[in-house]
């Protein structure tokens, strides 16, 4: 089961611990996180209120 959050929070839980992906930082909110197989996407935004960018982080599990 992955979780997603603020500044890029994204973790992934095994049933018997949690993985926080520290690798992933900045000023940005990931919304959702969807797996399928061995693959993950993570869709959010850049929280900067001029700049306001969209993000997709794709990885594998």
């Amino acid at each position: 089961m992955f979780v997603s959050g603020n500044y890029y929070m994204l973790a992934h839980y095994n049933g018997v611990s949690m993985k926080y992906y520290d690798n992933l930082s900045g000023y940005g909110k990931l919304l959702s996180v969807y797996q399928k197989g061995n693959i993950v996407i993570a869709v959010g935004y850049l929280m900067d209120p001029i700049h306001r960018k969209g993000i997709i982080i794709i990885g594998r599990r």
